[in-house]
């Protein structure tokens, strides 16, 4: 956030530029006090702590606060990261790969969604100080928001204090807004407001010891110190406030080594490393406070097999809805088939084929209903979040009971006896009025023995018995992914799929470009809604909707480079870019970074495959 806070500052040579020195650095080292003389120093620094200290708020106010118990659903997690750039690059990059990707997997176990704010880039170089400034504390604002007061937040300091501007360049609104106080860094300024002032008990504070300096080579020591005697003073005075202010849980100093140098993007960088006692402590102190803050939300009891299918198919339906997709209108259209619209011209009416594993006799019966809707792409386009997006969204929905099954979304959802025992457990409940999941034994019992005809007896009794029952409730039934089931290549693929459902019942189903799945398809009456691709205005929002969420944003100049891909329409590529660019934690090799993306998602999945093995300390991808 800095390099671009300074991007506008002037006295910024070239030279300084292509030696490798972040707008930041070359700041620190032009920076000039207003006076060498000790005292003076020291008496700016007391007036600083001085007016922090009117500011701070009693520590009996602050007591760690506990969500209520009864609130459910999915929560987003945030984690505001604060340290200067130059020195921290590779704790940084620890922490967005190594202790952010497992605390995501944790939070997600809790029903809790966990997003990072690390600013190394993402605000565009043509940024003023105050649109730089403002950025940086208004992530923080969502924190503390999110928090009741009290947000995640983790600060990390080694021998540099930050730059510190003048009060000039800080707007008064925003210096009332904020209580800024003259002559401190804006680092400074995001642990104050984040933490310091509010004595925040989920804050943590990671010092690193200064030992490393020593071995660093001296023409790379300007990254990693101050050479201000006023930013010195500051850093000195601060360290012994944070230890003063905060529980010895919460100040953590953490050894590290120089490894030598290595080449980043063509750029000579310092490496820090021995940092697994640092990634350790801090996902243990975050899993601690935000277990304190959300606590009870892990389930406890082992459920049954069929159980855990249900959850496991519930919470990749959760993840895959936040997904950000653009295809609104598509959306909308699922939206009004699924509860019970008429069918417009919008959609395409398949050509019905003569059945080949379709049993006809079998499900000869006086149903009649509506066709199924086939939604079909190429592999990327967006089938699956689309879906997830319309099971959400009609789940919402007291009037509607949905069921759904997505082949892909665990190791077992591609067997159709499971998918089956799915489907028929969920029509007996809707028969008997009932969410409990009989018990595991009882299933058991029940679908142990039983043959693949004995599966269409039963959903075919079920379905023919629904239009009596007494319920009320349209049903939505949904299954993604068809081309993906284990009996794919097989004569009785999709054999099980009703010809037609009862009146109240509507049917998606999803696949690929597969030919059997599809042939299997057309033995029905249905409809067909084709996905395209993505137009580029589309993408371009899909883009940069998508890195907001992360207080990340790419310049023009990024833009025409990924408008140039091939790729631009898939939403799947789309995606990864995304992901891709949102963990790069360097700004100054991001344009480079956005040139060497791969032109095919199948190159781009390899890419971040080797990216993954190359990163992978433990060989274990490996094997």
């Amino acid at each position: 956030m800095y390099r671009k806070y300074l991007s506008g500052l002037q006295n910024i040579t070239v030279e300084a530029i292509t030696k490798g020195l972040s707008n930041l650095s070359v700041e620190d080292l032009n920076h000039k006090d207003t006076s060498k003389d000790t005292d003076h120093v020291s008496k700016t620094v007391q007036e600083c702590w001085k007016s922090i200290e009117s500011q701070l708020v009693p520590s009996s106010k602050n007591d760690s606060k506990r969500v209520p118990e009864l609130e459910y659903g999915w929560k987003t997690v945030r984690v505001f990261v604060s340290s200067t750039f130059t020195d921290f690059y590779w704790e940084r990059e620890a922490l967005v790969k190594k202790v952010f990707p497992e605390l995501r997997e944790w939070c997600e176990e809790r029903k809790l969604y966990l997003i990072e704010c690390d600013l190394r880039w993402g605000i565009p170089s043509d940024s003023t100080t105050h649109q730089t400034v403002s950025t940086c504390l208004e992530e923080i604002d969502k924190c503390i928001a999110e928090t009741g007061g009290q947000p995640f937040f983790l600060n990390m300091t080694g021998e540099r204090y930050g730059w510190i501007p003048k009060e000039s360049e800080i707007p008064e609104e925003t210096r009332k807004q904020y209580q800024w106080v003259p002559n401190t860094s804006i680092t400074f300024m995001e642990v104050l407001h984040g933490a310091f002032r509010t004595g925040n008990p989920n804050a943590l504070f990671c010092m690193r010891q200064s030992d490393v300096i020593k071995d660093i080579p001296e023409s790379h020591l300007q990254r990693f110190q101050d050479p201000d005697p006023l930013c010195q003073k500051q850093l000195k005075v601060y360290k012994s406030k944070l230890v003063e202010r905060f529980s010895k849980e919460q100040v953590f100093s953490y050894s590290s080594k120089y490894d030598g140098m290595t080449t980043i993007q063509d750029r000579e960088t310092v490496v820090i490393g021995e940092l697994d006692e640092f990634a350790s402590y801090i996902l243990q102190f975050f899993k601690r406070v935000i277990e304190r803050k959300y606590p009870n939300r892990k389930e406890m009891k082992s459920p049954s097999y069929l159980e855990e299918e249900f959850m496991l198919h519930r919470k990749f339906v959760e993840q895959k809805a936040n997904v950000l997709l653009s295809r609104e209108k598509e959306l909308q259209l699922l939206m009004d088939y699924a509860l019970g619209k008429p069918v417009t011209v919008q959609f395409e009416m398949g050509t019905e084929g003569q059945p080949m594993s379709r049993d006809e006799k079998f499900w000869t019966s006086d149903l009649t209903g509506d066709p199924i809707l086939c939604v079909e792409g190429k592999p990327g386009y967006g089938k699956t979040t689309l879906l997830a997006k319309v099971v959400q969204s009609i789940s919402e929905h007291n009037n509607v009971s949905v069921f759904y099954h997505f082949c892909g979304s665990t190791g077992s959802s591609g067997n159709v006896n499971l998918l089956l025992q799915r489907l028929l457990v969920y029509l007996s409940q809707v028969l008997a009025d009932t969410s409990v999941l009989p018990q595991e034994e009882v299933l058991e019992e029940e679908y142990r023995t039983k043959s693949w005809d004995d599966f269409r007896e039963d959903l075919r009794s079920l379905l023919t018995d629904l239009p009596s029952s007494k319920r009320s409730k349209p049903i939505l039934l949904v299954f993604d992914a068809v081309d993906q089931l284990q009996t794919s290549e097989y004569v009785t693929h999709l054999s099980w799929l009703p010809p037609v459902f009862p009146p109240n019942i509507r049917c998606i189903v999803s696949t690929s470009n597969h030919p059997p799945t599809v042939c299997r398809i057309q033995e029905h009456r249905h409809y067909i809604m084709s996905l395209q691709p993505l137009d580029r205005s589309a993408s371009l929002e899909l883009i940069q909707t998508n890195l907001k969420m992360y207080s990340k944003r790419l310049d023009e100049s990024h833009f025409s480079i990924l408008m140039e891909s091939p790729c631009i329409d898939t939403p799947l590529w789309l995606y990864v870019i995304c992901e891709e660019l949102r963990i790069h934690g360097d700004f100054r090799s991001l344009t480079m970074k956005v040139k060497s993306l791969s032109s095919s998602v199948q190159d781009l999945l390899k890419a971040v495959l080797d990216r993954l093995l190359t990163e992978d300390t433990t060989n274990l991808m490996k094997k």
